[in-house]
Order: structure tokens, then C-alpha cells, then sequence
């Protein structure tokens, strides 16, 4: 294997690994139906710092950076999404006031 196809499997390891790691968050996100914690100007500059990235890669045909970098914008961009939507259209909790029956359980008391 030569110095190219080395960097080649390094470059589509770290696009993998890299992709994972985004995914893992958006389905986190998806799954909680929460964004709690999760910051829309953070998001919003990932998502522009990975278009241009996207640019760069497909200037310089660097194939796993384009794969990776097009493929975290498009999570990035489904987390901004969430976000965007909790923020505008936040969900009304509803407490009602519920009594709940507690049941008490009596040992054996010392008789005295």
C-alpha cells in the first residue's frame, strides 16, 4: 500500500468516525425530544463552518473530507432544525393536581 491509499484509509476512517459521532448526537436529540443544552448559534456556525468545508473539499477533490464534511452539515443542519422548531414552538407542559393514594407499609410494631 502506498502513501496515498495510507492517507486515503486514514481520511475515510476519520469521515466514519467523524459521521458516527454526529449521528450519535441527532439521534440522542430525535430520541429525547429535547434540545436542552443544545446551543442554536453553536449549531448555526457548525453548520456554516461545514458548508465551507464542503466547498473546500470539492475545490481539492479530497473525497473523504467532502463525504464527511456533507454528511455532518446535513446532521448539523437536522439539529438546528430541532432546535429552531423547540425554540419558535415550545410544548406546553400540562401539571394537573393529581392526588395519588400512598400506601404505607406497617411492620410488625413492638408491642410494649
Amino acid at each position: 500500500m502506498d502513501s496515498f491509499q495510507e492517507n486515503q484509509l486514514i481520511g475515510y476512517t476519520a469521515s466514519v468516525t467523524t459521521i458516527l459521532a454526529f449521528a450519535l448526537q441527532f439521534v440522542h436529540t430525535v430520541r429525547c425530544g429535547t434540545v436542552d443544552g443544545v446551543s442554536l448559534y453553536r449549531t448555526a456556525a457548525d453548520s456554516i463552518s461545514l458548508g465551507i468545508w464542503v466547498l473546500y473539499a470539492t475545490r481539492t477533490e479530497d473525497y473523504p473530507l467532502l463525504i464527511a464534511s456533507s454528511c455532518e452539515l446535513f446532521l448539523s443542519l437536522g439539529v438546528g432544525l430541532l432546535v429552531l422548531n423547540h425554540t419558535l414552538f415550545p410544548k406546553k407542559k400540562v401539571i394537573e393536581n393529581v392526588e395519588k393514594p400512598v400506601m404505607i407499609l406497617i411492620r410488625d410494631a413492638p408491642q410494649g
